[in-house]
């Protein structure tokens, strides 16, 4: 059984936070961040411009502190499914099966359209930079960026690579979880849970299907959910051609 490093994990900051302009030639760095949750006593990380002027948390009140610790930031709660705590993802998983997180994520799409909609409205309008994040970073997180990417065009196969990253951080996402929301990380059971904090690109393209697949598409899936401002999404995330 490998040892869960939480002493690491509390010096390390955030382990799963990155740049969405970082990952796709075609999205402005320094507007959009995506990651795990910010915790009191966090380290700054190396993203420039820090910290966010804007913070969208998808957790639900039971994941969250009573103040969250960007306070310098305008914080909108967006709980988009309290369902996606991680641990309890972790669980599903391992006793259902992968197609567990597929469907959790169809279900984000089919049944908290008007949250979805509410993080694009606070990305396209808001202060920026704006940050996005959930507990993880993995699941809600994903699920929003998703979103937004495929809404402005970006290529699917970017879309995929981006929420893959987050493999790259399992260790240290599940050192994290057991810190910050009251797991043991020496219990045998959370142990064998944790490959069931990886992702793959099964899950998140089965969404990607529903957004994608709508008539007129991603666009269309938002403005038909009551989303007014594709303009002013697209020229917040999107580069600009060069002169």
């Amino acid at each position: 059984m490998t040892t869960v490093d939480v002493a690491a994990a509390r010096a390390g900051g955030m382990c799963n936070l990155r740049d969405i302009g970082q990952m796709s030639a075609s999205i402005r760095p320094g507007v959009v961040y995506r990651g795990d949750a910010p915790q009191d006593n966090d380290p700054p990380p190396r993203l420039t411009p820090w910290p966010p002027r804007t913070v969208v948390d998808l957790r639900s009140v039971d994941e969250r502190q009573p103040v969250h610790p960007l306070t310098d930031a305008k914080i909108h709660h967006v709980q988009l499914l309290a369902a996606a705590n991680p641990l309890l993802v972790a669980r599903h998983v391992e006793e259902e099966g992968p197609q567990t997180l597929a469907n959790l994520y169809v279900s984000m799409a089919l049944h908290r359209a008007e949250q979805l909609v509410r993080i694009a409205e606070i990305v396209a309008n808001e202060p920026k930079p704006v940050l996005i994040h959930c507990s993880a970073g993995k699941d809600r997180t994903g699920v929003a960026v998703a979103l937004l990417l495929s809404a402005v065009g970006v290529p699917r196969a970017e879309i995929v690579d981006d929420f893959l990253l987050t493999n790259d951080n399992i260790d240290q996402i599940t050192a994290r979880i057991a810190l910050y929301l009251g797991a043991d990380p020496n219990e045998t059971a959370f142990e064998a849970n944790r490959p069931a904090h990886a992702v793959g690109a099964d899950a998140i393209g089965a969404v990607l299907d529903v957004f994608e697949g709508h008539p007129g598409g991603t666009p269309k899936w938002l403005t038909d959910n009551g989303f007014s401002d594709l303009d002013a999404l697209r020229s917040a995330l999107l580069r600009q051609p060069s002169a």
